[in-house]
């Protein structure tokens, strides 16, 4: 019995040995070309940070680097020992590999792996005024940085009968 545990921890050790030395293939590109995923990351990487976004940033087996923060009115986080950056605009992924760039450059790690995940989103609203529905404030998905105007007429009820739908801008 212990031998046939033996024999089954090694095989299923050996086909995770086989599927990990794989090349990882990413629509036509290979490991090294390809973006691949960081161990953690629940935010969406391409996401452009804006201010009053809060964040956490976490280094990789250095819990004493894991921090939160709000984005500032400037656009800017601190980040202890190695300065303040302006990351309005940015990318998550862009924040994550300018950080340990600077890490780095700066000697204080060798190969950091910094992973930055959205805990709230700014808020992002539009005013719709006028001869509509129901006229006021309206809140933007997180995700979204725009809306259609004909989509916001439709969140709104559309237009009332006195409304000039011509005009609007």
């Amino acid at each position: 019995m212990i031998i046939k545990k033996y024999i089954l921890n090694a095989c299923v050790s050996l086909l995770v040995g086989c599927f990990l030395s794989l090349p990882v293939v990413t629509h036509g590109q290979t490991e090294s070309q390809a973006a691949l995923p960081k161990f953690g990351e629940t935010s969406d990487p391409n996401y452009r940070l804006s201010v009053r976004d809060r964040i956490s940033i976490s280094v990789f087996d250095e819990p004493g680097l894991t921090m939160a923060q709000g984005i500032d009115a400037k656009g800017e986080i601190r980040v202890p020992l190695i300065n303040t950056f302006h990351v309005q605009g940015m990318t998550i992924r862009e924040v994550e590999k300018m950080l340990e760039q600077q890490y780095v450059e700066q000697k204080y790690l060798r190969n950091p792996i910094v992973t930055i995940d959205i805990l709230t989103y700014s808020p992002k609203e539009v005013s719709v005024l006028g001869a509509i529905s129901r006229p006021g404030q309206i809140p933007f998905p997180p995700e979204v940085e725009k809306i259609d105007i004909v989509e916001l007429i439709s969140i709104v009820g559309g237009f009332t009968p006195l409304a000039k739908s011509k005009d609007v801008r």
